[in-house]
């Protein structure tokens, strides 16, 4: 059950990212963040000419920043 949620809720991040690139605010460079609670997850995402590039589903636990590496 609790699965099947968090699930949903990530599938229905993307959507929302894939559908409105441009609405969720800059975070770091190019990087932008989506998030709804429940869940403690962040999509961090890159908006491409022709594709949404997916970095990280960041756990907020973690020390921040910790995916920049990736910008690389």
């Amino acid at each position: 059950m609790l699965g099947q949620r968090f699930n949903l809720t990530i599938i229905d991040l993307l959507e929302e990212v894939s559908e409105l690139t441009e609405r969720y605010r800059f975070i770091v460079g190019p990087a932008r963040r989506h998030f709804r609670m429940p869940f403690p997850y962040a999509i961090i995402y890159i908006d491409r000419t022709d594709f949404v590039w997916v970095i990280e589903g960041a756990l907020f636990k973690r020390e921040p920043g910790y995916w920049k590496h990736r910008l690389e």
